[in-house]
């Protein structure tokens, strides 16, 4: 059956270099995308209400926060009329709406023929700004807002278009800049949504190239270590190098953009790809160096090892599949791009390494002297070693398997915003220096629901947004809050000739009426009154205390309406960008018990099918739950948070570590379908596959340890947990696996 395709093994060379021509094209037109909002878990019955209250008010990410600081003091005439300038300027770059700054805001105050704006500090008027800032100091809606305790900071919030597409933030960024560094600010930080997508876009970029690059340099190394001859490191590398061509091309042909998780893409084509062609290359030079010819070399590799290969990238396809229960559309993507990565791998070694192999000797390839001197000695060790230590290895697993349930138990789901780059970054230092000098970045928005033909405007609904408000400030991570009466107070205010003390709302109803005659006069605060007036905002600005924290204060708030608010008037409920992310934790662990139980019981299956022996299945499994185990442990000790990008360690490390399992064991099922008995197929699968296990091992190690040169914390974490994980896979396979053999086949 295989010999009419190796006899036309050019042609399928030939057919090959045609579609990686066509993927090639299309390689150079990759797009990339950085999308919070597709980080929302899609089934929660919160993202509709989110989607329906952002249509009604507006979104709550839709801004920048710029902070300047000029010490000692920003009431300095030249440093006012340079801000006064820079918000003008700010204001007409496409994709701002509007600029509130201290020079820009001007307040209503009533006058006998109607109301005359007075401006919050008199840019032209220096002999006025002592008193000017004494009213600012006065005012609590401006202090850690848009000015510091100690006025040596300022602050300028730029609503920007709600709908801001990758270019424009990228364009809108470029024009404030280069408008910002004209004034020559003694100090700049900068946060918000354009700003975080236009740096996490530079750094995917940047990073799939970096990884391309000293992923290839770490393998084309370890091959040079293994087989020492030109062809044996250069087949290698440009069969795994032409499967990711064909991987990111196709990719780039469906229209698929590449995300924050595509910087693993590089990694994880080239080792996966490289553990195909390692066990391809070394039974076919086993195979040559036993006297065979090519063809039937190549043939025997395809019989004993292709199958074992087909298996071992479906059973890795299946533990990225598992991400598909994922409520994260980013995971999901992620879990089924990388599968088919994993399978363009196969293809190449199949259809183009296979096919050229063909046209070489196996002394073409790989010194045979160096490549047994030291893998022979090292397996055969183990084999002694595991027979002779079988009592100590298992007391060794059972400490550790006792050692990680109590580091699970420490795994902490405490995200903050910015836990996937790192502290040292501008963008981290920009969000660190509105985390100490103002109110915090992050955003909290309490939905206030008129019910029973109410209106914001009804004194019962003003009383019962007085009483959560009174509670919010209780908590310290809450700083600074608007809602809707904050704009009553407002006008209250200037009804009263701009009087401090006239910010607050009055006791008698018929004041309260008044105000509410001349809500037009809040048009600053619009953002927190719907149109119709039948819902409103409390939005609290806070700092980022992370989501179990966040989490507290929510069920905190769900608890104290249920005591002190009549939900048949008004209804509060939390909502917000920030609190759907906090929520993704909630189903998070459903998800990923779901996707691996299910994966359990896929993989299952298949070793069900390929032993046909309920106590190979049996053996099959242990070895890599061992390292799903570990991985879980080594979070709770590091003290790396369970969260959305965190979670695919799990379906990584369970996809590949199965793979050297089925190598292992079918080698084993092979030696005794030969006759072997139990110990002497053992010894012989230690010899055959023990070395390549190893080999692929090393690899695999090398493309992930250099994830942990990242600058995303996430990446950087999942490179340093997969490679412990994959390493202890390796022991798995090499101690636990033989034991339950010698158990189960005395």
């Amino acid at each position: 059956m295989l010999d009419p395709i190796f006899k036309y093994n050019r042609l399928f060379i030939i057919l090959y270099l045609i579609l990686l021509a066509f993927a090639g094209y299309h390689l150079f037109q990759i797009k990339f995308q950085y999308n919070l909002q597709s980080f929302f878990p899609t089934e929660s019955p919160h993202l509709s209400f989110l989607e329906e209250f952002e249509e009604k008010l507006e979104p709550d990410d839709n801004f920048l926060l710029i902070g300047i600081v000029n010490k000692p003091s920003v009431f300095e005439q030249n440093f006012i009329k340079k801000l006064d300038s820079f918000a003008t300027q700010a204001g007409q770059i496409p994709y701002i709406k509007k600029v509130t700054s201290l020079t820009t805001i001007k307040e209503p105050i009533k006058a006998p023929f109607g109301f005359i704006e007075s401006p919050l500090i008199h840019v032209d008027e220096p002999g006025r700004y002592t008193q000017d800032s004494a009213k600012i100091y006065e005012d609590p809606r401006w202090v850690d807002y848009l000015i510091t305790d100690d006025a040596t900071a300022t602050s300028l919030l730029l609503k920007t278009d709600g709908s801001l597409k990758q270019g424009q933030s990228g364009a809108l960024m470029d024009s404030l800049n280069q408008t910002m560094s004209q004034f020559n600010f003694e100090e700049t930080h900068i946060t918000g949504r354009a700003v975080s997508q236009v740096t996490f876009l530079k750094k995917i970029r940047e990073e799939v190239l970096f990884y391309i690059g000293t992923s290839s340099l770490l393998l084309l190394l370890i091959l040079l270590v293994i087989f020492r001859k030109p062809l044996g490191v250069l087949i290698p590398m440009v069969s795994v190098i032409l499967g990711m061509i064909l991987f990111f091309g196709t990719l780039s042909f469906l229209g698929i953009p590449l995300g924050i998780m595509s910087t693993l893409y590089p990694s994880l084509m080239l080792i996966i790809g490289m553990s195909d062609v390692i066990h391809i290359m070394s039974k076919y030079i086993d195979e040559q160096y036993r006297n065979k010819s090519r063809i039937q070399s190549i043939k025997n590799t395809i019989r004993e090892i292709g199958f074992a290969t087909l298996l071992t990238s479906a059973t890795t396809s299946i533990g990225f599949l598992a991400l598909l229960t994922s409520s994260i559309e980013p995971l999901r993507n992620f879990g089924m791009y990388a599968a088919f990565g994993v399978f363009m791998a196969y293809f190449t070694v199949i259809f183009f390494t296979s096919m050229v192999l063909v046209e070489l000797n196996g002394s073409q390839l790989s010194d045979r002297k160096v490549q047994m001197k030291g893998g022979n000695w090292i397996t055969s060790q183990m084999f002694l070693f595991v027979s002779k230590n079988q009592k100590r290895i298992t007391a060794g697993f059972i400490l550790v398997l006792l050692l990680s349930v109590w580091g699970i138990n420490n795994v902490s789901k405490n995200v903050n915003m910015l836990s996937d780059f790192p502290k040292d970054s501008k963008l981290a230092k920009d969000f660190y220096f509105f985390e100490e000098n103002f109110a915090g970045v992050r955003p909290m928005d309490v939905a206030v629901i008129t019910k029973g033909g109410q209106t914001i405007n009804d004194p019962q609904v003003m009383s019962a947004m007085q009483k959560m408000e009174d509670y919010l400030q209780d908590f310290d991570a809450v700083n600074h809050i608007i809602s809707p009466l904050t704009v009553f107070r407002t006008i209250n205010k200037s009804l009263n000739n701009g009087k401090s003390e006239a910010y607050q709302l009055p006791d008698d109803t018929s004041e309260l009426q008044k105000i509410q005659q001349y809500s037009d006069i809040g048009k600053q605060f619009a953002s927190v009154i719907s149109e119709d007036k039948t819902m409103g905002r409390i939005t609290a600005n806070m700092h980022d205390i992370g989501s179990e924290k966040m989490k507290k204060i929510y069920q905190g708030i769900e608890q104290w309406e249920r005591k002190n608010i009549d939900t048949s008037i008004v209804d509060f409920r939390v909502t917000g960008k920030m609190y759907l992310v906090d929520q993704n934790n909630d189903y998070l662990l459903n998800n990923l018990l779901t996707g691996l139980g299910l994966a359990f019981l896929v993989v299952g299956f298949l070793m069900a099918l390929l032993f046909r022996n309920f106590k190979m299945v049996i053996i099959s499994f242990i070895p890599n739950v061992i390292p799903l185990i570990i991985a879980g442990a080594l979070m709770g000790f590091l003290g790396i948070e369970l969260k959305a990008t965190t979670s695919i360690i799990f379906a990584i490390a369970f996809g590949i570590a199965v793979d050297d399992t089925i190598h292992f064991l079918s080698r084993f099922r092979i030696e005794q379908l030969k006759g072997a008995g139990p110990v002497r197929a053992l010894q012989q699968t230690f010899h055959e596959s023990g070395k390549a296990i190893m080999l692929t091992t090393i690899i695999l190690l090398a493309g992930f340890l250099n994830l942990a040169l990242s600058d995303f914390t996430v990446t950087y974490y999942i490179g340093i947990l997969i490679s412990i994980t994959l390493f202890s896979a390796l022991f798995a396979d090499l101690l636990i696996a033989p034991l339950l053999i010698y158990k189960f086949f005395k």
